[in-house]
């Protein structure tokens, strides 16, 4: 097995239009995709861990009808537009500053694999083989996102099978990274409200003028955050430590991110290689090197 088992998605191939179709209605329901008029990229992707699955069948549609949504206001030049910027200038560092942190980890622990002569082997049985479809921009920046946290789960999975991190050392780590991919559909769900009340001054503005296209994508995405907060709830209640309330996603975010930043790894010899104590989520060194305790500990 290689050391990305999901690195990136494959080549699209080409779909009929009954899969297209198929696609779309499985992600954001009939209506929806029989209203949609939009360009649709459709790709290939798998989901691996139980984690990822969920995040895809959660959260994806809400944040590709959000961010859909910021592209309808884009064609209303009655729309304040800054507002627009200051939206997708957030969405894309939020996201980079989400894959930074993964990508740390990852880095991190295929090192410790690396110098403890540990093989990334572990894999799931019943991989989830999806025609997605790409709504808007940054959506498929989010699946980039969830595929990265999806070689997380593989690599954690790896070193704690193989001895070479402990069971609080992977549930640490876990959590930490599954709580930023979280956040960021929390501060969606609470920055969609701005750009809602931006629209309620634009149609004052306007006189109320009827506009179907941008009701019916507003309607939409109204009911797919229904379905977001009742899932929200449901997280709650079955994944607690890794809840967010929306209205400090975004800080979270930047916590989490520059906690990550500050963890400096420090270089330490040793004569074995060792597993990593308990304390703390494992942290590579610099340069490849035998791992110990005290560098695991870096990333507190």
């Amino acid at each position: 097995m290689t050391d990305t088992p999901n690195a990136a998605p494959p080549v699209a191939p080409s779909f009929t239009p009954d899969e297209q179709f198929a696609a779309l209605v499985a992600v954001f329901g009939e209506k929806y995709a029989k209203d949609f008029i939009d360009p649709v990229v459709f790709l290939p992707y798998s989901f691996s861990s139980p984690t990822v699955k969920q995040f895809y069948k959660r959260e994806f549609p809400l944040i590709s009808r959000t961010l859909m949504v910021e592209s309808v206001y884009r064609r209303r030049p009655a729309y304040n537009q800054a507002v627009l910027d200051d939206f997708a200038l957030m969405v894309a560092r939020k996201l980079a500053d989400i894959m930074t942190l993964l990508s740390t980890h990852c880095d991190r622990l295929r090192i410790i694999c690396k110098t403890n002569s540990v093989d990334v082997n572990a894999t799931y049985l019943h991989p989830d083989n999806r025609v997605v479809p790409i709504i808007a921009s940054h959506s498929k920046t989010y699946l980039s996102v969830l595929y990265k946290l999806d070689e997380l789960y593989h690599l954690t999975g790896s070193a704690n099978l193989n001895g070479v991190i402990d069971g609080s050392s992977r549930s640490k780590m876990e959590l930490l990274c599954r709580k930023a991919v979280r956040a960021f559909s929390a501060m969606l769900r609470n920055e969609i409200v701005k750009l809602r009340k931006e629209s309620q001054r634009m149609w004052a503005a306007m006189g109320n003028v009827v506009d179907e296209e941008l009701a019916r994508a507003e309607n939409a995405h109204g009911e797919g955050v229904e379905e977001f907060d009742k899932s929200m709830s449901d997280d709650a209640a079955l994944d607690p430590a890794a809840h967010v309330d929306p209205e400090s996603a975004s800080q979270v975010i930047d916590d989490i991110a520059s906690s990550a930043a500050a963890a400096r790894p420090r270089r330490k010899k040793a004569d074995a290689p060792t597993t990593v104590t308990p304390a703390d989520p494992p942290a590579a060194p610099a340069a490849p090197a035998t791992v110990d305790a005290s560098t695991a500990n870096a990333t507190a």
